[in-house]
């Protein structure tokens, strides 16, 4: 029955991720405690698509997706509840929201499983290079050798890898609507390795 119940309710997600952020922020400023919340997302999301891909299992499957599916609905809840939004609050949401799209369709050879599971994997540096630019005292050497590791990492992963399992999936399902949806958060990947190169 718990297994039931954490498998099929991504609102149990959410509500662990603003729990867990609340709790967080308590001990640290909120962006910190925001990147923790969304690094979790990220490590896990990455062990259990990973998981799913070695041993087919159903429930790890659904599992995976809510899981995933609760933290953009939160981090998008978060976003909508600023009533202000930024430039980047509006790339965000549109990136959420085509991301749950994503999570949602059906497509051959696990190709959703296999693009979140690498997605967030070449997210995992990024975390490291935030968590070290915003504390005191900042260490150069650190922020360096994690900005080195995330440009490789993430473009070696979001630029070949993605875009062998996006050709294949559209072209294994010409599901033009939805490549029209999910190409934008693509091409978000591809001028983010652009950005890591210049800086």
């Amino acid at each position: 029955m718990i297994i039931d119940l954490l498998s099929n309710n991504f609102g149990i997600y959410s509500l662990g991720f603003f729990f867990m952020n609340q709790f967080m922020s308590c001990y640290q400023e909120k962006k910190l405690a925001g990147n923790v919340v969304s690094f979790t997302h990220a490590f896990g999301s990455t062990l259990l698509n990973g998981l799913f891909l070695t041993n087919s299992s159903s429930n790890i499957l659904i599992l995976a997706k809510n899981f995933s599916i609760g933290y953009f609905a939160f981090d998008a809840l978060k976003i909508i509840n600023k009533l202000k939004f930024s430039k980047m609050d509006m790339v965000f949401l549109y990136h959420h929201f085509a991301t749950i799209y994503f999570l949602n369709l059906t497509l051959p050879y696990y190709y959703v499983q296999k693009i979140l599971l690498f997605s967030e994997m070449s997210n995992l540096p990024y975390y490291f290079v935030y968590h070290n630019l915003h504390i005191t005292p900042k260490s150069m050497k650190n922020i360096n050798f994690w900005k080195n590791i995330q440009f490789y990492v993430y473009s070696l992963i979001r630029i070949p890898m993605l875009s062998y399992f996006f050709y294949n999936a559209y072209y294994e399902t010409n599901d033009v609507i939805s490549a029209i949806i999910c190409l934008p958060v693509y091409f978000m990947g591809i001028i983010w390795s652009y950005i890591l190169l210049k800086s």
